[in-house]
């Protein structure tokens, strides 16, 4: 699954990991609910090879990209946000 979102967060999470959040944007171009891709790694902190970018370089505040998802095989429901990445996919940065 392929989820649109406006970067809102980018900060250290057990360096070199990193937290990236925002929130999603809808067909309608409206924003969406908060999305927080995540691994299996720790405490689900993103390390450099997951959030590399198509043609090079990292997500920046308000970069809008696309990134591949799964649903997480235990999902929190204290965290909705979160989203289990597609390793395989890069992102894409479209705005």
């Amino acid at each position: 699954m392929k989820k649109h979102i406006v970067v809102l967060a980018n900060s250290v999470k057990h360096d070199p990991g990193r937290c990236i959040a925002g929130r999603e944007i809808v067909p309608t171009g409206e924003s969406g609910a908060w999305v927080r891709p995540v691994s299996l790694i720790g405490e689900g902190e993103l390390q450099p090879a997951h959030y590399r970018l198509e043609g090079g370089g990292t997500p920046q505040v308000f970069d809008v990209i696309e990134i591949s998802v799964e649903t997480l095989p235990k999902a929190d429901p204290t965290q909705p946000e979160n989203w289990l990445i597609s390793v395989e996919a890069p992102w894409k940065r479209i705005g």
